[in-house]
């Protein structure tokens, strides 16, 4: 196979498209058969349209699923550049619903490189992609000719075949259903389902400030008042009526919550509420990352939740060592919300330094292939 990226649209109903992805470096090759839907074509053109937009662009998508338990097999595409001029590399995974001998599903990974034109080519094809079978859009890699006969630059091939035998028709119908039982229908890429996982988290982080967060008891002496007097007495904050072997005095009981409450560190107040803001700016940023608004270092969503757990956690730690204190249930949900958030979160640093590393092999590859030979 000449060296390139291929998707060709090989079934397809009201609801999803199947296609066949194939793929090659000259070296290795894979291919998989994987369901989207009728708009993830348009949205993979939108992600990679414009690439790269600065040297240190890198733009991701996953297409199909990589879950064994569900039909059908999946693709991850990772376009990033190997320095500051903008070259450019397409890292690519496929995984088939296939099952080899040792029980585990068929993969393949490999690494081409790519330039500006080509991707812009591409990204043309798959807008112009007809849902019909037999489309074809191609990528090829960095220093491929184009393919005689091609319609268009982006090496656009659109044709029609003949229809599908009756039992093909059933059987892709079949593979269908059975994808459709994927959550989301297996097209939510991992940056959408980290910000809807981020939001969820943000509705219970704000709804839980205003739940008790912890109560702290202190006395109080007031000689100069009666004992019986029936404001005082009535006071809603006045919870004991009088300590004992001290005529006068009280013992005042303060509800903290996400909105009155404060750590002290440094000399400095950090009020609870922060801890809100913290997971906002979190989600916010997940979703700029995931509706490819603004690239975002995922470290940086990482960081704020860990200051929210700080702050939190400082709240509680403190709760939990004083005398005549305690904890309430708002305090508890909150931490283990960051908690959770954590969690969600940590993926994706995963992801971006596994990148990182194959990107620097990828950039070690080519450079060692396109190296000069020195002349004698």
């Amino acid at each position: 196979m000449t060296p390139g990226l291929e998707l060709k649209v090989i079934w397809f109903d009201d609801d999803v498209i199947e296609l066949r992805a194939e793929g090659s470096n000259g070296q290795f090759a894979g291919a998989a058969d994987i369901y989207v839907g009728h708009q993830q074509l348009r949205e993979l053109a939108d992600t990679v349209r414009g690439f790269p937009a600065a040297g240190d662009d890198s733009r991701e998508i996953e297409l199909g699923s990589f879950d064994p338990k569900w039909a059908g097999g999946g693709v991850r595409f990772r376009l990033a550049c190997t320095d500051p001029a903008g070259h450019a590399v397409l890292w690519v995974q496929f995984r088939s619903d296939r099952i080899d001998a040792s029980g585990e599903p068929e993969s393949a990974a490999f690494c081409m490189p790519v330039d500006a034109a080509t991707i812009d080519d591409f990204a043309i094809a798959l807008r112009e992609m007809r849902a019909e079978a037999g489309a074809v859009a191609r990528l090829r890699a960095a220093g491929e000719e184009a393919a005689p006969g091609s319609s268009s630059p982006a090496v656009l091939n659109v044709r029609r075949i003949e229809a599908s035998t009756r039992a093909d028709v059933h059987l892709h119908r079949r593979r269908a259903e059975v994808f459709r039982g994927h959550p989301g229908g297996g097209n939510i890429s991992s940056s959408t389902k980290c910000a809807v996982g981020m939001t969820m988290l943000l509705v219970l982080t704000f709804a839980v400030a205003f739940m008790p967060w912890g109560e702290v008891a202190t006395d109080i002496a007031l000689p100069s008042l009666p004992t019986d007097d029936p404001v005082l007495s009535s006071h809603r904050f006045l919870r004991v009526p009088q300590f004992p072997g001290m005529p006068g005095s009280r013992t005042l009981v303060v509800t903290l919550t996400g909105w009155n409450s404060y750590v002290t560190a440094l000399g400095i107040h950090f009020s609870s509420w922060l801890v809100v803001l913290a997971a906002a700016g979190a989600t916010a940023l997940c979703w700029l990352k995931a509706l490819s608004i603004w690239k975002v270092p995922p470290g940086v969503p990482f960081a704020l939740t860990a200051c929210g757990f700080l702050l939190a956690g400082t709240l509680l730690v403190g709760l939990l060592s004083a005398e005549h204190a305690f904890p309430g249930p708002g305090l508890l949900l909150t931490v283990a919300a960051f908690v959770g958030a954590g969690i969600i979160l940590v993926k994706p640093l995963r992801q971006a330094h596994a990148a990182s590393k194959k990107d620097r092999e990828c950039a070690r590859v080519r450079w060692g292939r396109s190296r000069p030979t020195p002349r004698a």
